[in-house]
């Protein structure tokens, strides 16, 4: 599998991008508002850059991708209960993005390119998960 499960391209007002279970009620908090990754097990936000200079573009891979020239700014388990992936701009209502083969924990590594701030991320999933 050479393409991303799914791509999509966010204006992040607020310079956030959220990942997360569909229907969660978590909500990592910003301490310093320096932090490039703010994570709970039910939902992540990466660091991004404002709408004033583009749009992000966010990828799910499940392909063994590498991530050659990007950073790779958190490797974490992720728990998806509904089984759906929302991504988002931090303060848009959630909606369905991506829909997992199942529920439960998920490893995800998350790469991001783009200095100071990520215009581009990549999220990678666990291929053996995905095709589980």
């Amino acid at each position: 599998m050479n393409q991303p499960l799914c791509s999509i391209s966010i204006s992040s007002k607020g310079g956030l991008v959220s990942i997360r279970d569909f229907g969660t009620r978590d909500h990592p908090e910003m301490i310093t508002g320096e932090e490039e990754v703010l994570f709970l097990p039910s939902h992540m936000m990466v660091g991004t850059r404002p709408d004033g200079e583009g749009d992000v573009i966010i990828e799910v891979r499940a392909d063994g991708f590498d991530g050659s020239g990007m950073r790779r700014v958190i490797d974490a388990v992720m728990t998806f209960h509904s089984s759906i992936m929302s991504i988002s701009e931090a303060t848009d209502p959630e909606e369905e993005t991506l829909r997992l083969p199942h529920a439960g924990d998920w490893h995800m590594s998350v790469y991001a390119a783009g200095e100071p701030y990520a215009h581009t991320i990549v999220l990678v999933l666990d291929e053996k998960e995905w095709q589980q």
